[in-house]
């Protein structure tokens, strides 16, 4: 069973996210609220896929996804903001997001989107 951290400063949005992806089979191991909350938290449970928010105090969630990959290149991230703007969107992939999730989170494009990024 994979397993999942989510991150996100909206904790509706997290609870949300979090129920999508037990209900998909996945294991949510834990949640982070900021980009430096979220970095501690991948380092102590190497999860198998991040859900990343972007707008996020601190550390923006960018930000936090250079420094994962920086320490694993293989680290699995898909972006879950509210922005549709083409150059955050690239941004986010450029440094290393595997996929990108637009707000409001619908079960089905999560589903095709973990099962994609995992599988």
């Amino acid at each position: 069973m994979e397993k999942v951290l989510v991150v996100d400063d909206s904790t509706v949005a997290r609870r949300l996210l979090k129920e999508i992806i037990l209900s998909l089979g996945y294991k949510v191991v834990g949640e982070a609220a900021n980009g430096a909350q979220a970095f501690a938290e991948y380092v102590r449970l190497k999860p198998d896929l991040v859900t990343m928010d972007l707008g996020m105090e601190g550390l923006s969630g960018a930000q936090v996804i250079s420094k994962i990959v920086a320490t694993n290149p293989e680290a699995r991230i898909v972006v879950v903001s509210a922005s549709e703007e083409r150059s955050v969107i690239i941004d986010a992939l450029e440094r290393g997001a595997r996929h990108f999730i637009v707000k409001p989170i619908e079960k089905e494009k999560v589903a095709a989107v973990l099962n994609k990024v995992l599988h």
